[in-house]
C-alpha cells in the first residue's frame, strides 16, 4: 500500500512538473498576462515586453528581432532564449536593446521610397561628390521613407542645404529666400568650424518665394575633413535630424510653432540620437566602439556633465528615486535649462527612448507626437497614445532598464 501512495506521489509530481514546464514555456501572447514588468521573452522571431496596463501586466505586442547572419569565419549570436522566470538572458545582461536597434537598422536599409517634397541644394563650394555628402543625401530620403511607413504625412516640402564655411554670405541670401531670420545656431556654426567642422539643425522657415519650403536642414560640413573621426561623424547627422524634422512637422500643423517645448527632454534629443545610432547599427564607430559602447559611453558623460553643470550632485550616489526626480523636474525644456545646459537627451535619453520602442513599439513614437498637437501638455499626451502615465512608466520601467545599461 506505502509502495501505491508513493507511485502516486511520483505520478503526481511527474503531472505537476509537466504543467509547470508547459506554463513556463508558453508563448507571450499580445494583451495575455505576464508576472514581472519589464520582462521580456523572444518568440517566433519577436521580442515581447511585459507592460503595464491599468492595474494589469500584460504582454505588448512586441518587436520583430532581426537575426544575425552568420559568416565563415565567425559563430553567430544566438537569439537569447526565455528563462523560466519569463525575463530572457539577455535582458538580464542589460542588452536587448540591441536587438531593438538591429531591428531598426534593418528596416531602414530597406527604405527606398523617394519623397518628392524634399529638396536638396548645394552651396557653391560643396564638394556634391563627396561620399559624406552622398551618404547624407541617401540617409534623407531614407529617413522620409522610415518615418512614412510608420505614418507621418510629409506634405510640406523640406529643402536640405548643404554649406561650407566659405559660403557663409550665400547661406544669409538662402535663409532670407526660405523666409526665416538668422539663428543663433548659425553664428555659432560659422564662428566655430574650426573646433567643429560638423554640424546640423532643423528649423522652420515660411512658405514665402520661390523655394516655398517651410521646413529645412542645414548640414554644415567644412571644406577641409581630414580626422576619421570628424569624417565617421558628419556622416550621421541625416537621420538625427530629420527626426527633429518631423517633431517640428507635427507641431507646425497644430498651428503652434513653440509647442516643441511641450515635448519631454528626454524624448526631442532622445529620439533623435536613438535613429542616428540605429540605422547604422552594424556600422563600426570611431575607435571601432560597438552600439552599445557608445550608448555606455554618452551615459558616461552624463554622470560627468551633471555634477559640473546643476545642483544634482554625483549621479553615482542617485537612487531610482532621484532619477524620477530630475526628470520630472526637469522635464520641459522651458522649465528648467537643464535640458539645454546638460544635453541629457542625448545620454540618458537615448535608452529610455529605447524602452520605449520596446513597450510600445515604433509607431507610438508619431501617435504621442499627434497627441502633442492637441493636448495641453506631455503627460496627457503620454497617456492618450501608451494608456500609461508617464510617470509611472519612468518608475517602474524606464528607469530600472536605464540603470541596467551601466
Amino acid at each position: 500500500m506505502r509502495a501505491k501512495a508513493t507511485s502516486s506521489l511520483v505520478l503526481t509530481l511527474a503531472l505537476l512538473f509537466t504543467a509547470l514546464q508547459a506554463y513556463a514555456a508558453s508563448p507571450p501572447k499580445p494583451g495575455g498576462a505576464c508576472a514581472k514588468v519589464s520582462s521580456t521573452q523572444i518568440y517566433k522571431d519577436k521580442m515581447y515586453s511585459c507592460i503595464k496596463s491599468g492595474k494589469k501586466l500584460v504582454w505588448n505586442k512586441g518587436v520583430v528581432v532581426a537575426k544575425k547572419q552568420p559568416t565563415s569565419t565567425s559563430t553567430p549570436t544566438p537569439i537569447p532564449t526565455p528563462t523560466t522566470n519569463g525575463s530572457s538572458t539577455m535582458e538580464s545582461e542589460g542588452d536587448f536593446g540591441e536587438f531593438i536597434a538591429q531591428e531598426v537598422g534593418a528596416q531602414f536599409k530597406l527604405q527606398t521610397l523617394k519623397n518628392t517634397l524634399l529638396d536638396v541644394y548645394y552651396s557653391p563650394t560643396t564638394d556634391q561628390e563627396s561620399s559624406i555628402v552622398k551618404k547624407n543625401v541617401d540617409d534623407a530620403f531614407k529617413s522620409l521613407s522610415y518615418w512614412t511607413s510608420l505614418g507621418v504625412d510629409f506634405n510640406q516640402r523640406i529643402a536640405l542645404v548643404f554649406v561650407t564655411e566659405k559660403d557663409q554670405n550665400w547661406w544669409k541670401d538662402f535663409k532670407n529666400r526660405l523666409g526665416s531670420s538668422e539663428h543663433e545656431l548659425d553664428r555659432t556654426t560659422f564662428a566655430k568650424y574650426m573646433t567643429q567642422p560638423f554640424m546640423g539643425y532643423a528649423g522652420i522657415g515660411a512658405k514665402i518665394n520661390n523655394l516655398n519650403a517651410p521646413f529645412h536642414v542645414l548640414l554644415f560640413l567644412s571644406s577641409n575633413l581630414e580626422s576619421k573621426r570628424d569624417k565617421y561623424w558628419a556622416e550621421t547627422m541625416s537621420p538625427h535630424e530629420f527626426v527633429h524634422i518631423v517633431q517640428l512637422m507635427m507641431i507646425e500643423e497644430s498651428g503652434n510653432f513653440n509647442s516643441m517645448d511641450r515635448y519631454a527632454c528626454w524624448f526631442i534629443e532622445g529620439l533623435a540620437r536613438f535613429y542616428e545610432r540605429a540605422v547604422q547599427y552594424d556600422q563600426p564607430y570611431e575607435v571601432n566602439l560597438t552600439y552599445k559602447e557608445m550608448k555606455i559611453r554618452q551615459l558616461a558623460y552624463f554622470d560627468y556633465i551633471i555634477p559640473l553643470e546643476t545642483s544634482y550632485g554625483s549621479v553615482k550616489s542617485w537612487t531610482e528615486d532621484t532619477y524620477l526626480r530630475f526628470l520630472v523636474d526637469n522635464q520641459y525644456r522651458d522649465k528648467s535649462d537643464v535640458c539645454k545646459k546638460t544635453g541629457y537627451g542625448y545620454s540618458i535619453g537615448w535608452p529610455i527612448t529605447e524602452k520605449f520602442y520596446s513597450d510600445f513599439g515604433p509607431r507610438a513614437f508619431v501617435r504621442i507626437m499627434q497627441e502633442v498637437k492637441i493636448t495641453s501638455g506631455w503627460d496627457k499626451a503620454f497617456k492618450n497614445a501608451t494608456g500609461q502615465e508617464h510617470k509611472s512608466w519612468l518608475k517602474e520601467a524606464a528607469i530600472p532598464y536605464l540603470l541596467k545599461q551601466k
